[in-house]
């Protein structure tokens, strides 16, 4: 099961660790007087289980008033180190440290640190500044599993011991020597691989849609353990879009897309401090009503809040209720659905995320009482009622008498249950009708009423339609008064609204013998009509088709109906030709300047005349 492992408390522990541990910089004016600003290193060494190359670090303030050298260790923990090498300290600025090739890195390390040696009488100082171990080994083919290239690598976690913290006065991060990544494993749909097979965790800032910014690092996973502790490097050269710190899977294939990470946050600032939630649900635990809560002071790296039902202090996720994006808004709120699940031992949680990792200090509203209903001191909650609906249902005090009132008339009665519940069968109902529901308790006491309007859920009749033919432009008929008339002729949609006796009128194209018409009636609530079907009929032949006419041509060509008569009226001048047996035809005419407007009509041997088209001369 997912897990969330922050509280207010915890994340006042992280920052007495930070701070006793020396992962957070101080400015240097501290009583120290100085400080290791960042650190620095990339392994050059090949070899798997050794390491080689520069450490650089750069110190802030006078260091030689009382240290006497920095120390370069492996640690294990406060108790346990093996020394590499020392570096004499000259007053501040860059340091450099050479650690030989081959260095053997000792199977119990996962840390290389860099601490304070002070001058005679003053014991070595557990602060300074410490990084994952980076053994950028290039290759071991005696104990490399060859994971196919075709396999998507997944990294995978179970528990994060700690959070990161960004500080706003300077760009660095930095975490708890006690941080810990445990239960990690890397697979995809078919296979998990052991730590061994992948050999590398590969660190990376990451911005807040997941892209990679600037690698941190590499850390060396030792001997097939998935579960090891590191510090994350810290650094003057954050990059300014940073938003979490990523996790890959690396084996000589190369990396992972997918990532297991945490998001940076600004503590305190990111905190939700202060939140409210009044449960109006009268069932024993079930809750509903409205979660509120004032922003945080900084949304830096906020970029949503996630409600939960959680346990255990917080640590267990029992369901997720919903989400809110973060908007900066003075303050926000998310409507708890009526029904909700939580037990006395549970509680709402409002979490703070971005980047799909926990981001800042979690909010509990798990101290609220769970209103149970035996009092009548409010309004039934009752569903909504259509004009469809022969039952009335919703929530009361307990083992109730419940009436339901149109007017001063009571239409129905009923009792609720033990656990208020009440469904009581009524007459179906006009929509807008005003429908009154009280309830009284076993003393005599009634509740105050609860009024619901009957909504419009009965769709319009199918509206009638009166005949359309192959020359007309409207279509007309009859539907529910005010309704919206839509006709559908193949892809295209035409509406119009129906006046106070119900007459339509919509506008449309002329349309060809024999196309199908859909007409439907949608009403004010959204309601719509079964479709009513139609076709055109003839009255005369179908408009001719015309082919483009340009300012050079002197015929006008097309298709109609076989030996209809084709005219062509330009101006108060008419042209006129007869179709053949296929219905094409071709009529002549002077060549006409580039607009002027031709009008095409065609007459059967009945002297029918076709609906006109007009087409203008193009270029």
């Amino acid at each position: 099961m997912k897990k969330i492992y922050f509280t207010v408390l915890s994340c006042a522990v992280l920052l007495f660790l930070l701070f006793n541990k020396g992962i957070i910089p101080v400015d240097a004016s501290t009583e120290r007087g100085f400080e290791i600003y960042s650190i620095n290193f990339v392994d050059t060494d090949k070899d798997e289980g050794e390491i080689g190359g520069t450490v650089t670090f750069e110190v802030k303030g006078n260091d030689t008033a009382s240290l006497e050298k920095y120390r370069i260790q492996f640690d294990i923990d406060e108790d346990q180190s093996k020394v590499i090498g020392e570096v004499k300290a000259r007053g501040g600025g860059m340091y450099t440290f050479t650690i030989p090739q081959n260095t053997k890195i000792p199977k119990e390390i996962s840390t290389l640190a860099i601490r304070y040696v002070y001058k005679p009488g003053i014991s070595v100082d557990w602060l300074g500044r410490s990084t994952g171990l980076l053994d950028n080994t290039s290759s071991s083919p005696n104990k490399i599993v060859d994971i196919p290239i075709s396999k998507e690598v997944v990294a995978t976690y179970d528990e994060w011991e700690a959070g990161m913290n960004s500080d706003e006065l300077a760009p660095w991060i930095g975490v708890s020597t006690k941080y810990r990544l445990s239960g990690l494993e890397f697979k995809d749909e078919d296979i998990t691989y052991k730590p061994e097979d992948v050999r590398y965790a590969v660190l990376y800032f990451l911005d807040e849609k997941g892209n990679k910014l600037q690698q941190i690092g590499q850390l060396y996973l030792k001997d097939g353990r998935n579960d090891f502790r590191f510090p994350i490097l810290t650094t003057a050269n954050m990059p300014k879009k940073t938003t979490a710190i990523g996790v890959f899977a690396k084996n000589r294939y190369g990396e992972s897309r997918e990532y297991v990470g945490l998001s940076l946050f600004n503590y305190p600032k990111s905190g939700i401090w202060e939140s409210e939630f009044k449960d109006i649900d009268e069932r024993k635990n079930l809750i509903e009503g409205k979660l509120t809560w004032i922003k945080p002071e900084s949304e830096q790296y906020i970029k949503k809040y996630v409600i939960y039902i959680t346990e255990n202090g917080g640590d267990n996720i029992v369901s997720k209720i919903g989400e809110v994006n973060a908007s900066n808004s003075a303050s926000y709120s998310f409507s708890i659905p009526r029904g909700t699940a939580k037990t006395s031992k549970q509680r709402l949680t409002i979490v703070p995320e971005s980047h799909g990792f926990y981001n800042g200090v979690m909010n509990f509203s798990g101290s609220f009482e769970d209103y149970i209903g035996d009092s009548f001191s409010i309004a039934p909650r009752v569903n909504g009622i259509s004009n469809m609906d022969t039952i009335v249902t919703g929530i009361t005090g307990r083992n109730a008498a419940v009436y339901i009132k149109v007017g001063s008339k009571i239409i129905a009665r009923g009792k609720s249950s033990s656990a208020g519940e009440f469904s009581i069968a009524i007459p179906k109902q006009k929509a807008g009708t005003k429908i009154g529901i009280v309830s009284k308790d076993n003393t005599g006491k009634y509740s105050p009423y609860a009024y619901v309007a009957v909504q419009d859920k009965i769709a319009p009749d199918m509206p009638t339609a009166n005949k359309v033919d192959n020359k007309a432009i409207t279509v007309t008929g009859k539907a529910e008064k005010h309704a919206t008339v839509t006709v559908k002729i193949g892809t295209k949609s035409y509406t119009a609204k129906a006046n106070a006796d119900g007459s339509y009128k919509v506008a449309i194209p002329v349309q060809n013998t024999g196309a199908s018409i859909l007409i439907t009636a949608t009403d004010s609530k959204g309601n719509r009509s079964v479709a009513r079907t139609t076709k055109v009929v003839r009255v005369a032949p179908d408009m001719p088709t015309v082919n483009k006419v340009d300012n050079k041509a002197t015929t006008v060509t097309g298709k109609t109906e076989k030996y209809a008569t084709v005219t062509v009226k330009i101006g108060t001048k008419s042209y006129a030709a007869k179709a053949n047996t296929d219905g094409s035809y071709k009529v002549s005419i002077p060549k006409q300047k580039i607009g002027t407007k031709l009008h095409v009509y065609a007459t059967d041997v009945k002297r029918l005349s076709s609906a006109m088209r007009t087409v203008t001369v193009i270029n």
